[in-house]
């Protein structure tokens, strides 16, 4: 409804949303993917490991 998205399937709607949401962040100067702020895969290990210490997690529902 935010962005106006209509399409009926719902694989459609989450991709278009997807995009949306991205082009959204663009517009305001907020990065959108990890290598925007210089990290790249070998960085993904440390802080996946650094988060289960801590018992973080992440999602709306905290389930990733």
């Amino acid at each position: 409804r935010v962005f106006g998205i209509k399409e009926r399937s719902k694989e459609e709607r989450i991709e278009k949303t997807i995009k949306a949401t991205e082009e959204f962040f663009e517009s305001i100067r907020i990065p959108t993917r990890l290598s925007h702020v210089g990290l790249n895969e070998t960085c993904i290990e440390p802080i996946v490991q650094r988060m289960k210490e801590r018992n973080w997690s992440l999602g709306e529902n905290g389930t990733i």
